[in-house]
Formats: C-alpha cells, sequence, structure tokens
C-alpha cells in the first residue's frame, strides 16, 4: 500500500514536470526511465494523466498549452516504451488524439490541426511515421525527414509526404489538398497513384480520381477559419459536415432530399442558424422528437 501511495506521488509530480513549458530533454529521459521500471509506475502515470484531462472544464483554457504539451510528452513516452530493436515494423501500440487536444505537435516537430470531432492514430519507429485518419478532417503541417517517410491512412487510401503541408477531408467523399510541397496518393487495394503540388486538390470516390477546382480547394480548407462552404453541395453532404458542430443527431425523412443541392457559407459558432437558412432556401421544415434529435422534413 504504501509503495502504491509513494508511486502516484511520483507521478504526479512527473506530471507536473512534464506539463512545464521549460522541461528539459534530460527530464523527459528521466522521466521515460522512472516508467521504465514498472508497469505499474506506466499505468499510475497515465491515470493521473487522464484524471487531469477530465478535470473540470472550466479549467480548460488554462490548461490548453499545458496538456497539449502533455500529449505531445506521453506520445513520445508510448513510442520510446514500444520500440523494439532490429526491425522496422511498427509497434503495435497506438497513440490515440481528438480533437479537443488540436493542435497536436508530435515528437518530430510535425503539427496536425484536428477538426471538430476528427480522432487519429499516430504510431512512429526509427524508419517511418505514420498516422492513422480514424474519422474527420485533419490538416498536417509535416516536419522534413528524407529518412522517415510521413504517411496518413484513411479509407483504404495513403498519403505520402516529405516535409510538407497538406489537408485531408473524410466527410462525405473523401479530398486531398496540398498547401505546400508535394504528396503522393495511392490507393491500397488498386495500388492507383498520383502526385499532387503545391495548390492541387483530389477528390477520392470509389470510381474516379478528380481533379479538385480552386472554390472546390477553397471550401475544403474553410473549417480552418471557422467556416464551411457549400457550392451546390448535396444535404446529405453539407449535414455529414454540420453533424460534428451540433449536439443532437440530424437526420432526414425523405431520402431524396439528401440529393438537393444547398449553396452558402456557414460560420460554425452559430451552426443552428445556418442550417434553418440552409432548409429554408430548400423549402424543408424542421421538428424535435423526444430525444432532441433534429428531423428534417
Amino acid at each position: 500500500m504504501i509503495k502504491r501511495w509513494l508511486i502516484r506521488v511520483q507521478a504526479k509530480r512527473w506530471l507536473t514536470k512534464m506539463r512545464a513549458d521549460n522541461v528539459t530533454y534530460e527530464q523527459q529521459r528521466a522521466f521515460v526511465a522512472w516508467c521504465k521500471k514498472s508497469k505499474q509506475h506506466q499505468d499510475t502515470y497515465f491515470a493521473e494523466r487522464d484524471i487531469l484531462l477530465n478535470s473540470n472544464s472550466n479549467k480548460a483554457p488554462r490548461l490548453g498549452h499545458s496538456l497539449a504539451f502533455l500529449s505531445l510528452v506521453a506520445f513520445a513516452l508510448t513510442t520510446w516504451l514500444v520500440k523494439t530493436p532490429n526491425t522496422s515494423k511498427i509497434a503495435p501500440s497506438l497513440v490515440y488524439f481528438s480533437a479537443e487536444q488540436s493542435p497536436v505537435t508530435l515528437s518530430d516537430g510535425s503539427v496536425i490541426e484536428l477538426k471538430k470531432a476528427t480522432k487519429i492514430a499516430v504510431a512512429y519507429n526509427q524508419n517511418e511515421r505514420i498516422i492513422k485518419l480514424l474519422e474527420g478532417d485533419a490538416w498536417f503541417d509535416v516536419a522534413s525527414d528524407a529518412n522517415r517517410p510521413f504517411r496518413v491512412e484513411f479509407n483504404n487510401k495513403q498519403v505520402t509526404a516529405l516535409g510538407t503541408s497538406f489537408l485531408i477531408n473524410t466527410l462525405g467523399v473523401a479530398k486531398v489538398v496540398v498547401t505546400e510541397h508535394k504528396v503522393s496518393v495511392t490507393n491500397t487495394q488498386t495500388k492507383q497513384m498520383q502526385q499532387l503540388a503545391q495548390g492541387e486538390g483530389l477528390i477520392l470516390s470509389d470510381k474516379h480520381w478528380l481533379k479538385m477546382h480552386a472554390s472546390e480547394i477553397n471550401a475544403a480548407l474553410a473549417w480552418r477559419d471557422g467556416k464551411l462552404i457549400f457550392n451546390s453541395t448535396p444535404l446529405g453532404d453539407a449535414i455529414k459536415q454540420l453533424q460534428p458542430f451540433v449536439d443532437y443527431k440530424i437526420s432526414v425523412v425523405n431520402q431524396q432530399h439528401l440529393n438537393l443541392k444547398v449553396t452558402g457559407n456557414v460560420n460554425t459558432q452559430s451552426p443552428e442558424f445556418a442550417l434553418s437558412l440552409l432548409l429554408e432556401s430548400l423549402n424543408l421544415k424542421q421538428m424535435r422528437n423526444a430525444s432532441n434529435d433534429l428531423i428534417i422534413y
């Protein structure tokens, strides 16, 4: 009992040190050495970290920078602990991040911005850097490392970059937009591959890959500025993009209405008002059910 209490005290002290803006490389190494002493050390630290991350939401603004750094340290620790010598395989353990932790800064200096409701998993080893985009949209600013390709995997697709910035949209029809340098897009099933340069975008439908127009590229990037841009967008796709910004489910009674085209700009800070205007333009109505879900008819 005393040993367990002592480990918890030490874990809290390490948590404080790792959250500090001036944490040193030597302290990080000492922290990893402490965690490697036993699984109980590791479990206790991450339990204390989770308590902090789930603490009262009114404290979140004050902890913003520290929590982002804490996530980085947790990532560095996990990749260090699971790395196996003399192998190029990715360790089975993944580190997960959600939109609440955005922007995420990884151990190599790469930065990932996550759209609301987006989730990713990260796995680094000595030969490559793998990001699994589990759901949602994300923008990547990749630190250059010619010896370790940076790959993002999603929906049987893979985007590979060596020091670049790009966006991936998986809500609705998947899209890739390059904002700096180049990327290579690959269908991991059909082996189809295409390179994209700065300022180019690609719509990745199941049957065809189509180059994006400038207006489509601007619309894909708009969420980073707190906007959603619809330009003759099917209502079904518009709802998929709006859904993460409200805390209730949106459903449409008549499935044919999902194909109706909507046009307009949406401020993600006031999605309900914007949705009402879009529905009014289509002469559609809305109501709430007993579960407070929004029904469009």
